[in-house]
């Protein structure tokens, strides 16, 4: 046979038409084209790859005529800028490889037209480098500027930009306004929103506002304003302005946000219970320049709360400028009052300008949310499911009506329903603005883009429209889906969000559907790669002698796995690894060899096809070939299939050695037939990449072994082999780059063409091919849940769930090994999972949402390192039912009550509860019918409440935020016979003035505190003089609350404690606070510093010195109340005398001292109606006189008894 083929455009080779006829050796070249009717007139001819011009030669049997335009300019250079992306290509994407494995070049027709290369721009080399919706931490919402606005093709969740915020309140409510830009509009739909990765229907108190990116949309309501919140953290104390000035220069309304942390309320000293407390404070506000404040008044804030109280004080209608904004606490400050709490905290001002934006084409999200306990106090991470951009497709129709492009496919010949084949019509003409996810309708729309594309160096003009079609069409043909269905060969399903060169991006773009953009004559063409016809047929009368050569990959460069990248729809948008597995390989004991391949799409039946796709090219595509031709020959260009007849490859089929192979029989993997007459050659490269070739000996016939003259030596299983005739026969090659060589000649490059790689057959899902090896994550073990409560740094009280579970042990698996959990909640009894989060440990704090008396159920999953992750269905489940803060406190283990001199010393265990607020105090003969003696928040009580009595009960109970007590009560017993009488000599108070030494301590406000950024200091008591020397008791009366800044692994905000008091009396174990003494009796010579313990000190003079401690510098220990005493005892002194002389009477020393004059009781004991009287008393004695009733002087016997300090 002889074919004919006539090229009237030479850009569309594949479009030629083509006719074959019988071979004649008696008919010229001429003769057969007269009789092809084709017009050849000033046409090029060219026959089997060579011009000729006599058209009167004879040809041979198998020979192609090509009749083609004529061409006169020069050819244009290669591509160099595409060179550079060869490598990057050859990764991504194995269809990329073949085109760029020698260099990228002009089609021979693109010097029609000689075009200025576009600058292409800047950027990274990857759609997924920088991207905020491709990292492994999955779609997250971002707020920057200088960012890209995202473009979205197909469908995929998508994270936005948040443009505004800002918060409102309505009464106690207070809403967050969130307005996110979420990409280029136009958009079909924005649904499924999450926060934190949970339905948005979860949450109570949300708006949403929709805007899809049209060019004259509405302003969503609220955001009519530009809202720029800046920090201050500046608490406000009485009388003391705190004055801020704008950042901005044009505000026109200003927003002022305080907080009261730890609540606001006030304690009932003898109840205990908590009622309702104000604090108020004046806003006045001028130009910046103005030296007047305008006075808005005093606002008042009234609750009763221990959690976090947020007020907004708004004033609007300020002509644009500068201002300066004072804020006063007019009100008395809590921390004087410890049993008032209100402290008020300037958290953030909010500057204003009001400008109506509805931000046109680009497509918005706006969300006013409820500033819930579900929000955990920060701004969430919002996403959504988008159908993405609106581009130019046919217009398809039913009846009439638009069909959306999910529901129809391309038979080849017209456009039908996909659920049922139905009929559909397209005139051929129209095309309309519709959602779509065909990758050809959305790279073109990308292309011709002004605002994001490539519009500015290309247009609509530039582009094949009719091969675009032509190639959508193909894209929309339906292949099985692996679930009994059918779906489209192709879809495109991405976010373009990072900066990237526009190459980088349309290479990516195309491996998608298996294409190769060629910048060809000014425009960008496409080349899919599928099943082609050649479209010329080259032969050793038109291959330059000796430039014919060929190569072949090595076996390294040949993998066996492929492993493909994408995000699941089916997962939530979580990146998913796939991995395809050449079982047959592996099982004959093939290292393993893998490759990677990035894939924009979110379905794993189109991962599963581009794996399978990319694992036969690897398998099959092996050779390559590069020849030179004349240049008026060509009639093909990048991307195009030729045939090659050469005598030296001697071509026909072939495949792989099979085992038991030997140097001179070769076992092949396939039948051959040897056909009478003919003589063949078989070729095989061995495994050490040498090539040899051998004559076949076999007989005529059907062979699956054949005989041959002997290899040096024996092929082995799997070795490559080719067999062909010796004669002339002929293999395709796909085109790959068309260079100039000289001004005569061009060098062409080709890759082996094989249809078995073009595989439309069905799959399996879950493909079985890629879990051999790795068919799962190993499961974590011995899954456990217990219930606790956690306090925010507000003084909130949250229930949480703690996840515990043992790590899996190590198993060595392919690709998939265990990294990390993560942990899964179902509130409805497992109908519906939200995901809580990852952890790499081995337990996890599930916070946030867990209501009292309800049943949970938790799932863990298993991820590797590439965080694939193992199926929910089947991972292990455990539940709890949650008792929360409705759950009484713990009982308080240890109580104790002891006398101290006149005063009751109380002590007890603190209970580990998170929610504790306090403990009670009781005494009388049970809880019940106790009276009330105090409530406190620390571990120690003292008190000067003391009341004789033999075995008096107390007793103690704790008492949660929910007012919850104690189940059971603590009793502690005392007996008290005597109360000694007290003589205070001094009462020293170091608060609130601290005017001793500090160390690296520091006032602040009323309290000492430490110094920022140590661990520990000191403050030093001034000198104190008792007036003379004495035994003294010295007693000291402490309080230090310290704030602890540990936190957990899970939750940042969350504080083991927040916030407790210690009372010391120095009989206390030294934690946050310790204490030293020394002593002198003239103030010149001291005694050495000594650990303070609670005692009589001898001494005239001392000093107290107090250390503060922390264990973690983000502790803050704060001391608010520093007091002491001395104390001396009482002193008796006893005695028995005579008065001998009743004119003189009896004078008297004591045996004691006393610094102070004692009373003295005298009783006779010589008579009766015998008085005395003291003529003399002082410090060191005295002198009694005896009288009887008339008063005269009487001697006599008495007994005195002393008493005084």
């Amino acid at each position: 046979m002889i074919s004919i083929r006539n090229i009237d455009n030479p850009f569309k080779p594949e479009e030629a038409q083509a006719l074959e006829f019988t071979y004649s050796r008696s008919k010229s070249v001429r003769e057969y084209l007269d009789n092809s009717g084709f017009d050849y007139k000033d046409k090029r001819v060219i026959v089997t790859g060579k011009r000729i011009e006599d058209l009167d030669s004879r040809i041979e049997e198998g020979d192609e005529i090509v009749v083609a335009p004529e061409v006169q300019a020069p050819v244009v250079a290669v591509i160099s800028f595409i060179i550079s992306a060869v490598w990057a290509a050859a990764v991504a994407h194995p269809f990329l490889f073949t085109f760029f494995v020698l260099s990228m070049g002009y089609s021979i027709y693109q010097y029609m037209n000689q075009p200025k290369m576009p600058d292409f721009n800047l950027g990274s080399s990857g759609i997924d480098e920088g991207s905020p919706t491709y990292g492994w931490d999955g779609v997250q919402t971002i707020q920057e500027v200088g960012v890209p606005v995202a473009v979205v093709y197909g469908e995929h969740r998508v994270g936005g930009n948040i443009i505004n915020q800002f918060l409102w309140e309505d009464g106690d409510k207070h809403y967050l306004n969130v307005l996110l830009a979420i990409c280029e509009g136009e958009i079909e739909s924005a649904e499924s929103i999450e926060l934190n990765n949970n339905p948005i229907d979860n949450f109570e108190g949300v708006t949403v506002s929709k805007r899809f990116g049209t060019n004259y949309q509405s302003i969503i309501p609220n955001f009519e304003d530009l809202h720029n919140i800046y920090p201050v953290s500046a608490n406000l104390t009485q009388n003391n302005p705190y004055i801020y000035t704008t950042v901005d220069s044009d505000v026109e309304a200003f927003e002022i946000h305080l907080r009261l942390n730890n609540g606001l309320y006030q304690q009932n000293s003898s109840s205990g219970d908590i009622q309702s407390w104000s604090v108020a404070y004046r806003v006045e506000y001028k130009e910046h320049s103005s030296g007047t404040y305008i006075d808005l008044g005093e606002t008042t804030i009234s609750a009763q709360s221990r959690s976090s109280v947020r007020r907004v004080f708004r004033k609007a209608g300020l002509t644009p400028g500068q201002y300066d904004i004072r804020i006063t606490r007019t009100s008395e400050d809590s921390s004087l009052q410890p049993l008032k709490q209100g402290d008020l905290l300037l958290f953030q001002i909010d500057e204003i300008k009001t400008d109506d934006l509805s931000y046109p084409n680009t497509a918005l999200l706006g969300l006013q949310l409820l500033a819930t306990d579900q929000l955990s106090g920060s701004m969430p991470n919002i996403t959504a499911i988008v159908k993405g951009r609106k581009v130019s497709v046919p217009d398809v129709r039913n009846a009439g009506d638009p069909v959306d492009w999910d529901d129809y496919y391309w038979d080849g010949a017209d456009y039908r329903l996909l659920v049922d084949d139905s009929l559909l019509s397209w005139d051929g003409v129209a095309f309309a603005q519709r959602y779509s996810a065909n990758p050809v309708w959305c790279l073109r729309d990308f292309i011709i883009a002004n605002r994001y594309g490539l519009g500015e160096f290309i247009s609509s003009a530039n582009l094949d429209n009719a091969s675009l079609l032509e190639m959508s069409q193909y894209c929309e043909e339906k292949v099985p889906d692996g679930k009994g269905g059918y779906e489209k060969r192709f879809r495109m399903d991405v976010v373009i969000d990072s900066n990237n060169k526009a190459l980088d991006v349309l290479i990516q773009l195309c491996a998608v559907f298996n294409a190769m953009p060629v910048y060809s004559a000014g425009g960008l063409a496409l080349k899919i790669d599928k099943i082609t016809v050649p479209t010329q047929l080259f032969g050793m009368g038109s291959i330059v002698k000796d430039s014919f050569a060929q190569s072949w990959k090595t076996m390294k460069e040949v993998p066996n796995v492929i492993e493909v990248q994408f995000t699941d729809k089916e997962k939530n948008y979580q990146q998913e690894t796939i991995a395809y597995i050449d079982e047959e390989l592996l099982a004959s004991g093939e290292p393993m060899r893998k490759s990677q391949i990035r894939l924009f799409t979110t379905g794993a039946s189109y991962a599963i096809r581009a794996a399978r796709y990319a694992l036969k090219v690897a398998r099959y595509i092996n050779r390559s070939v590069t020849f030179k031709a004349g240049i008026d020959a060509i009639a093909c260009q990048a991307g195009d299939v030729i045939s090659i007849s050469h005598d030296v490859p001697q071509w026909g089929f072939s495949g792989r050695v099979q085992e038991g192979s030997t140097a001179v029989l070769v076992k092949l993997d396939r039948e051959m037939v040897i056909e009478d007459g003919k003589s063949y050659k078989i070729q095989v490269r061995f495994s050490d990449d040498t090539i040899e070739e051998m004559l076949i000996t076999s007989p005529t016939g059907t062979h699956t072994e054949v005989s041959c003259e002997a290899f040096p030596q024996d092929p082995q299983a799997y070795d490559v082999f080719a067999i062909g005739e010796t004669n002339k026969v002929k293999k395709d090659f796909r085109v790959v780059a068309v260079q100039r060589e000289g001004k005569s000649e061009v060098q062409i490059s080709a890759l082996e063409y094989n249809e078995a790689v073009y595989d439309d057959s069905d799959i399996i899902l879950p493909q079985n091919n890629y879990s051999s090896l790795s068919s799962e994550i190993p499961a974590v073990g011995n899954l456990a849940l217990t219930e606790s409560l956690v306090k925010k740094t507000d003084g909130t009280i949250e229930n949480a769930i703690d996840v515990w579970f043992d790590r899996p042990a190590y198993v060595d698996h392919f690709v998939k090994s265990y990294a990390k959990a993560k942990i899964y909640i179902s509130d409805d009894g497992g109908k519906s999972w939200r995901d809580r989060g990852e952890t790499s440990g081995t337990n996890f704090r599930i916070i946030g949402d867990i209501v009292d008396h309800q049943t949970y159920k938790v799932k863990v999953t298993s991820l590797d390192s590439l965080n694939e992750e193992s199926a929910l269905g089947s991972a292990p489940e455990s539940e709890i039912t949650i008792v929360g803060k409705s759950a009484p406190p713990s009982d308080v283990p240890s109580f104790l009550v002891n006398r101290n001199r006149d005063m009751l010393y109380f002590g007890w265990t603190p209970i580990p509860d998170v929610d504790v607020w306090g403990y009670e105090i009781r005494r009388g003969l049970d809880w019940d019918s106790g009276e009330f003696i105090t409530l406190q928040q620390g571990t120690h009580y003292l008190t000067k409440d003391v009341k004789r009595g033999v075995g008096q009960s107390y007793w103690i109970k704790a008492i949660d935020t929910s007012d919850n007590y104690s189940v059971n009560a603590k009793e502690a017993v005392v007996t008290i016979t005597e109360i000694p009488f007290r003589n205070i000599i001094a009462e020293y108070q170091e608060h609130p003035l601290w005017e001793g030494t500090k160390n690296n301590t520091e006032q602040s406000g009323d309290s000492i505190v430490i110094t920022e950024g140590v661990m520990s200091g000191t403050y030093t008591t001034p000198v104190r003089d008792f007036g003379y020397v004495a035994s003294a008791y010295i007693g000291i009366d402490v309080v230090v609350s310290t704030s602890l800044g540990r936190r957990f692994d899970s939750d940042d905000v969350m504080k083991f404690n927040t916030s407790p008091s210690y009372r010391f009396t120095g009989q206390e174990t030294q934690r946050a606070a310790a204490f030293r003494i020394r002593i002198s009796e003239d103030n010149i010579t001291w005694k050495d510093w000594e650990d303070y313990q609670p005692g009589d000190y001898y001494c005239r003079y001392f000093q107290i010195e107090m250390t503060l401690s922390r264990e973690n510098i983000g502790d803050d220990i704060t001391c608010s109340t520093f007091q002491y005493f001395g104390d001396l005892p009482d002193v008796d002194d006893y005695g028995n005398d005579t008065v001998v002389s009743a004119a003189d009477g009896m004078q008297v020393f004591f045996g004691k001292t006393y610094h102070e004059e004692p009373s003295v009781h005298i009783e006779i004991r010589s008579g009766s109606g015998i008085y005395s009287q003291f003529t003399d008393k002082s410090i060191t004695g005295f002198t009694v006189k005896l009288f009887d009733a008339q008063g005269v002087a009487q001697a006599g016997m008495f007994d005195w008894h002393s008493h005084g300090i």
